[in-house]
């Protein structure tokens, strides 16, 4: 069974921490990586800064463009193939996963690099990727698109669940520290 691993990235980039996380990958038994983006354009920009996002070091990776796709240890790409046989998967900026009928990486480790406010639009773009737009009836849906949604669904609990803890754990005692201020003035 393939483990899935959520990343929220809130003080650090995406072009901070994916290199890093790549870097521990490959260093792990020399495993094999694919990283789905969910844009061409930002393929391109994160192609550049993987070979210059450090004066020390580089991470050997290719795209489609560069060629030689199996032999490429970090392989870059916008679509639902696996060409170097990775065994971890990264899924960025609302890259979606591979339908369930097709192999897949053993390993997901998709950054969630989502700000608070685009929760619902990412989840809504997703949604609109697996069903094209439409509402058809989920009987209706292929197998894979239901399995699709089943994981989009799971997505958007995991979501709720967290943005929950955090309101209480976090916004909760904000919101009752203001208002004991607040109310516990004298009014003159």
């Amino acid at each position: 069974m393939s483990e899935v691993l959520f990343f929220h990235l809130e003080r650090a980039s995406l072009e901070d921490t994916l290199p890093v996380m790549l870097e521990r990958t490959r260093e792990r038994d020399q495993k094999r990586a694919v990283v789905r983006i969910g844009t061409p354009e930002r393929m391109e920009t994160l192609d550049a800064h993987l070979w210059t996002y450090s004066e020390q070091t580089f991470l050997a990776h290719g795209t489609a463009a560069e060629g030689h796709k199996s032999r490429q240890p970090i392989y870059l790409t916008t679509e639902n193939d696996n060409p170097n046989q990775a065994q971890v998967l990264f899924l960025v900026d609302g890259a979606v996963p591979a339908p369930a009928s097709r192999p897949a990486a053993e390993h997901h480790a998709p950054p969630v690099e989502v700000e608070p406010d685009e929760v619902e639009p990412d989840i809504q773009r997703r949604l609109d990727a697996i069903l094209g737009g439409g509402m058809p009836p989920v009987e209706s849906l292929p197998p894979d698109k239901q399995a699709a949604l089943k994981r989009l669904q799971e997505y958007e609990r995991k979501v709720t669940k967290v943005n929950a803890k955090y309101q209480e754990e976090f916004f909760e005692p904000v919101e009752e520290q203001i208002e004991k201020e607040l109310y516990a003035r004298e009014v003159k």
